[in-house]
Parts: C-alpha cells; structure tokens; sequence
C-alpha cells in the first residue's frame, strides 16, 4: 500500500487513475499520485526516516526567544516555550542536544585559544628577555664607547653618541 493509500484508506479497492468513488485525475491528488508511480521502477528507492529538527529550531533561536521574554518568572517562562515547541511539533530534546553540541564546540574553542594564549605569553616572555639582554649590551656598548672617548686622539673626531633605552 503506498503513502496515499494509507492517508486515503477509503480508495483501497478502487484503481489509481480509475475515478471510483472518487474525481476523476489530478482532482484526486492521492490517486492522480499513485497512478504517476504505478509505472515507476522504484526498486532502487529505500526507505528514509527523516530525523532532526523539521523547522530547524535550535539552541540559538531558544535563547533568542528566551532573551525576548519576561525574565519575572523564569519557571513559568520556560514552560510556556517548552509546550509551545512541543504544540509546534519542535523536539525539545533535539534543542536541548543541540545546546550540548554547541557547548562541546564552545569549550573546545575556549582551550584552543588558552593554548594560543600560553604560546603568545611564551613568546612574549622571550622577547622581554631579549629585550633586557639587548638592553645589557647596549649599556655596556655605551660604556666602552664613553670610555674610550676619554682618551685623547683622532678616533674622538667622528664619534656618534648613542643612548641607553630604559624599560
């Protein structure tokens, strides 16, 4: 028995196409239907559960509505949308998983970033240290030159100062 006849339980004696007891073709979506497909090779068509969510209702539209109501009563609140998704043939289950999913990509994303974090800390760490190190060497540099300013001789003529850099 096929879809239509199932929904048009009244027509199971009656030929697709026929008109029995009922308006002749396309009047008669259901049979009109069956008809198109008697001649079908529908061998290689397997039967599909369709799961999910039908009107694709997730975590992030629920907490769209939820932030657009009345925060007074919270209980009362989340009852309301809980039988108005349920009236609407929305699975709150479905929702409720859809968050958990949500949340397992959130707190990988939240790690993936502590750890690109702890390397730029690391990095930055380093450079700090090469930036007192750098800073050491400039010192001493600035030292030696200032000394050997102080001696008396031709090398004092075209001698550049340079200045420390504090931190």
């Amino acid at each position: 028995m096929s879809l239509f006849q199932k929904i048009a339980k009244g027509t199971q004696g009656a030929k697709p196409g026929s008109g029995q007891n009922t308006k002749q073709g396309k009047d008669n979506l259901p049979e009109y239907v069956d008809s198109l497909l008697d001649g079908a090779d529908l061998g290689n068509v397997q039967e599909t559960e369709i799961t999910g969510n039908p009107l694709d209702y997730g975590i992030d539209k629920a907490v769209e509505l939820l932030q657009k109501l009345p925060q007074d009563n919270p209980s009362l609140v989340v009852t309301v949308v809980r039988e108005t998704l349920h009236s609407a043939s929305i699975d709150v289950a479905l929702v409720v998983e859809d968050a958990r999913a949500k949340a397992v990509k959130m707190q990988e994303k939240i790690a993936t970033l502590s750890d690109e974090i702890a390397v730029l800390k690391t990095q930055i760490a380093q450079k700090e240290t090469q930036i007192v190190q750098t800073d050491a060497t400039l010192k001493e540099t600035l030292r030696v030159q200032e000394l050997l300013q102080q001696v008396p001789g031709p090398a004092n003529s075209s001698v550049v100062k340079l200045t420390s850099v504090s931190r």
